[in-house]
């Protein structure tokens, strides 16, 4: 019975992998500010919770039923990380104004430690399963993608959890350029930066897929595979140009030449490298070529768009300061930011009430400077077993994930961002170069 339990927890594992990118949900406590939808205040249940957690309970009825068989094993150090953060994300909870939002934002951080306990027991029966899998549930979303850039519109499907926008809609978030407004790409996501980081993400775990199918033996699997990792990196590396990201843009060159350059000291992964590089930046060239006005657009800070977003990051800057100045050791409450700023702004709109450009600003502002130094510690502790076992992808998806925790705010604000970072730390922990080249054989 116990391994018919286990059967169904790893398809449920192996679903929520395909469905994790979709924002079904069900808003059972909608929130609104001054008439207007308030996002951040909102409470909802989102599909890909249910997959996971019924994952979660199913292996967990296998283990009860097998009970006399468990055994207590060392437990990974980087659970005592998680588990330190922990306490000081609970602390905080007890000073917020909200306590149902907070209580709502620490089960996301429950979400993000099932994640990582799943993996890390199914990640050793199919590890390349697994990545191609997340390749094939990500595609979707980037095919979705380039339709919406290339016809400048989207279409609203509640099921899929997708919503219209429009370059003629207020508050959408497109480039101006002398021939008009352009509609940046979504994906069926919240925003163009969350997608470019889903982007980002995917395209270097095909980047070192295909790095190690050079290690293999030419013949018709290999053919096969190499074909549809290709092919993905090509689409998603379309699909994170059309999200005109800049800061992700920076963190997945980075990131990039980071993984190649660690590859290269193997003989037969050299070739694969160069050919990556070389095809990317003929792609990038390609691209650039054609959407010169939109990219030149982009990094003109004196345009009125781009003007206007360096300025409110830095007015988010200065109430960030204010509100952490005043909750300085254990926050606002997790979950709590957006409300503090209601209350400093009460006049202004939803649109208006934004969490800051900085995730560690963020953490702290909401639970407090010794929640930010468990957390810090965790990531120090993460790179450094990364780094001792010289796994290239761990490290340069730490590389992507710092860059973007320095310019964004949505990997502690909204859901999706506690789902991208379990999967992105259950990669950094537990990913081994040996069990992949082991498998390649």
């Amino acid at each position: 019975m116990n391994l018919f339990f286990k059967k169904i927890s790893w398809f449920l594992w192996l679903s929520f992998i395909l469905v994790f990118t979709w924002q079904t949900r069900l808003i059972f406590l909608p929130s609104y500010t001054n008439n207007w939808y308030f996002e951040y205040g909102t409470l909802s249940l989102y599909f890909s919770d249910l997959v996971i957690v019924l994952s979660a309970l199913f292996l967990a009825v296998a283990f009860i039923s097998n009970f006399r068989k468990i055994s207590l094993k060392k437990i990974p150090i980087f659970w005592y990380w998680l588990g330190v953060w922990e306490v000081f994300l609970i602390i905080s909870i007890f000073q917020a104004d909200n306590l149902q939002l907070s209580l709502w934002h620490y089960l996301w951080f429950i979400i993000l430690a099932i994640i990582i306990c799943l993996f890390s027991y199914f990640y050793k029966k199919k590890p390349k399963l697994i990545l191609h899998l997340f390749l094939l549930g990500v595609l979707p979303q980037a095919v979705l993608a380039i339709y919406q850039f290339i016809y400048q519109k989207t279409f609203a499907f509640k099921y899929l959890g997708l919503a219209s926008h429009s370059p003629s809609k207020l508050g959408d978030v497109v480039i101006e350029t002398a021939s008009g407004r352009w509609l940046r790409a979504y994906g069926g996501l919240d925003h163009p930066n969350i997608l470019a980081a889903l982007m980002a993400m995917a395209i270097l775990v095909a980047i070192y897929l295909l790095l190690l199918e050079a290690n293999k033996k030419f013949n018709l699997k290999r053919l096969k595979i190499s074909i549809w990792l290709w092919l993905s990196l090509l689409i998603n590396f379309l699909a994170l140009f059309f999200s005109f990201s800049r800061s992700v843009w920076l963190a997945f060159v980075l990131a990039f030449i980071f993984l190649l350059a660690f590859s290269c000291k193997n003989l037969k992964m050299r070739g694969q490298a160069i050919k990556i590089f070389s095809s990317l930046l003929v792609f990038s060239a390609i691209l650039i070529t054609t959407y010169y006005p939109l990219i030149f657009q982009r990094f003109d800070l004196n345009s009125r768009l781009e003007n206007k977003s360096v300025s409110e990051r830095y007015q988010q800057n200065l109430e960030a300061k204010e509100i952490i100045k005043n909750n300085l050791f254990f926050g606002v409450g997790l979950g709590n930011y957006t409300l503090k700023l209601r209350e400093i702004k009460p006049e202004a709109p939803a649109y208006e009430l934004q969490p800051v450009h900085n995730s560690f600003l963020l953490l702290w502002a909401e639970t407090g400077i010794f929640s930010l130094v468990a957390f810090l510690s965790f990531l120090l502790y993460i790179f450094y077993k990364a780094w001792q076992k010289k796994q290239t992808l761990s490290l340069s998806l730490l590389l992507l994930l710092l860059i973007i925790f320095l310019s964004e705010h949505w990997l502690f604000s909204l859901h999706f961002g506690w789902l991208f970072l379990g999967l992105v730390f259950s990669f950094i922990i537990l990913l081994d170069d040996n069990n992949f080249l082991s498998s390649a054989r």
